[in-house]
């Protein structure tokens, strides 16, 4: 039977990462995880390498984003958050918090210490009263809105499957109502907050607005949510359609136009170009419209072209989550990153040059067979910032951002830091195009969700960045947040 330590020693081969951490580093992270289990209650639990749990906690969407960790603990209270959190402290032990696992920059929420997988807390409760509902921070939004959809009410999630509640809500939160309803981080009236001291505290608007604001936009520098309360609204529809390369150009006519007249705040779309060396690229056009039927006339344009696939229709909101989540799957396990461009508007010589910059890179050789590239063209309704531009948010989006994101994956652990470097290149190439029709995009803030890891806080943050580091001084000053990864303040 393998010792601890040579399980722990041989795991980053397994995961196929070269993480080096020496003998005593590894005992001391050791006793760390041997610490929490002696205090937890027997609703929480500490998993070893080489247990199924183990695995699955630790994984995440692009295997590039997972890190051997010295163990993962599900804690299933706000008090086991707690006694972890104060344990961490005490021990000056890096740690993860994992709610989903979609993040694609490796240490987000991913750690060679101790990761936290806040899976049971997976509370979802609908209050008819009110129209709030309560949900568990290591929940997906998939089964939020299962869960809600016999009321028939959905709350600003994540607009495929496989986001966490967590990641998504803390980073800002860019959902299939924005137009009508603003941010995730918009419409949460209170959260549940452990904070890096340990203590547990309820934050609201009124109770703590430093707090209320830092949580808006601010990720986990703050401490871990356990809970949110969001307000909930009726639930919305659509489908998907998928064009072939030769009508291209005229999909991109009808992104323009509905970009600039679309005057609907119910009606919302997402571009989906996807080029997978060897394959012909593909354009996908994920539809929304929240209301209780499916006025097409909306998307005429789109519907008269052409169509290779097409699955538009009224449906539960559940499965139209499920069938607009095709083109963001990850089946053969491709490492990945993901970054952002952030416009004022798309054109169609923008457009252009977003798929020129994804046609050039899936065919330039810098990348092995099976790689992808892909990018997510995201035109939100720019009078849709009136709805929420008063609010006091760490995500400054008080300006009308429409946020690209830009997905690279290869299957080589030798091709990071090339496609990292790729995608710098083609997001420059395309905010200089957008700046040369005239867009100031320079203190545009970029959204940190989809950000690479290097992004400079400066451009993620803005004119609120003084402020959120004060704050983090005042809620943090031992800087035990900043034993996990992400931006940090």
């Amino acid at each position: 039977m393998l010792s601890y330590c040579t399980v722990v020693a041989l795991l980053p081969l397994v995961l196929g990462r070269s993480v080096s951490l020496n003998l005593e580093t590894r005992a001391k992270y050791h006793s760390t995880c041997l610490a929490i289990q002696h205090v937890i209650s027997h609703a929480s639990q500490v998993f070893h390498p080489g247990n199924v749990p183990y695995v699955n906690d630790t994984s995440h969407w692009v295997p590039s984003s997972t890190q051997a960790s010295a163990c993962s603990v599900e804690p299933g209270t706000v008090e086991d958050v707690s006694k972890i959190l104060k344990i961490i402290g005490r021990t000056s032990t890096p740690f993860a918090v994992k709610s989903g696992g979609h993040a694609t920059n490796q240490g987000f929420s991913s750690t060679p210490g101790v990761h936290i997988a806040l899976s049971r807390l997976n509370t979802v409760a609908y209050h008819q009263d009110s129209n709030t509902a309560t949900i568990g921070a290591g929940l997906t939004w998939d089964r939020v809105y299962a869960e809600l959809e016999p009321y028939g009410v959905t709350v600003p999630g994540g607009r495929i499957s496989g986001v966490g509640v967590g990641g998504f809500t803390l980073g800002g939160g860019y959902s299939w109502i924005t137009n009508r309803r603003g941010l995730g981080i918009d419409n949460v009236v209170e959260y549940e907050l452990v904070l890096p001291s340990g203590e547990i505290t309820t934050v609201t608007a009124s109770s703590n607005p430093e707090l209320s604001f830092a949580l808006r936009g601010g990720s986990n520098n703050f401490g871990i949510v356990t809970k949110f309360i969001f307000k909930t609204y009726r639930m919305g529809l659509g489908g998907v359609m998928t064009f072939a390369k030769s009508h291209i150009p005229l999909v991109l006519e009808a992104i323009t136009d509905f970009a600039a007249n679309n005057t609907n705040p119910d009606a919302n779309i997402v571009g989906t170009y996807i080029h997978a060396p060897g394959s012909a690229p593909e354009l996908s056009i994920l539809t929304f419209y929240n209301g209780p039927t499916l006025p097409l006339a909306i998307f005429d344009k789109f519907l008269s072209i052409p169509r290779a696939s097409e699955d538009l229709r009224t449906r539960p909101f559940t499965d139209l989550i499920s069938a607009v989540s095709a083109p963001y799957l990850n089946p053969t396990h491709l490492r990945g990153a993901q970054h952002t461009v952030s416009l004022t508007g798309y054109t169609v010589d923008i457009l252009s040059q977003i798929l020129n910059q994804t046609d050039f890179y899936a065919e330039s050789g810098s990348f092995a067979n099976g790689s992808l590239i892909s990018v997510a063209i995201e035109p939100f309704l720019a009078s849709g910032v009136s709805s929420f531009s008063a609010n006091d948010t760490a995500y400054p989006h008080n300006r009308y951002i429409s946020p690209l994101a830009l997905f690279w994956g290869w299957p080589d652990e030798r091709t990071d830091s090339t496609a990292m470097q790729d995608m710098e290149r083609a997001a420059a190439a395309i905010t200089a195009t957008a700046e040369g029709e005239g867009q100031q995009l320079t203190d545009l803030a970029l959204y940190n969700n989809y950000a690479l890891a290097d992004t400079p806080l400066e451009r993620l943050y803005t004119v609120n960045l003084p402020r959120l580091r004060s704050l983090k001084k005042k809620y943090d000053p031992r800087n035990i947040m900043n034993l996990a990864g992400g931006f940090r303040f």
